[in-house]
């Protein structure tokens, strides 16, 4: 909801004339990329090498003390978001 919000507002300001990137890992949230291509995002596919590991931190993690632990796909962004992959020449 707030990548969304991001993107639209950044549309806002700045129209088509500006780059939108994100990292992103997955495939299977097909409604969300489609939106993410007619916004004209580019999207880098993002494949962790640390996935497993993060993977056991957030069976371990305390559900009742975040939301994040409860969904795979939710703890692994807040990590990607620190995980800049080599491949983006920034």
């Amino acid at each position: 909801l707030f990548l969304k919000a991001s993107i639209l507002s950044v549309r806002k300001a700045f129209g088509m004339g500006i780059d939108i990137n994100i990292i992103y890992h997955g495939t299977e949230d097909t409604a969300f990329l489609a939106w993410l291509m007619h916004q004209h995002v580019i999207i880098h596919n993002h494949e962790p090498k640390w996935l497993p590991i993060i993977e056991k931190l957030r069976l371990r993690g305390n559900q009742e003390a975040s939301h994040l632990y409860s969904h795979q796909g939710n703890y692994i962004g807040t990590w990607q978001r620190i995980d800049i992959p080599l491949f983006i020449d920034a």
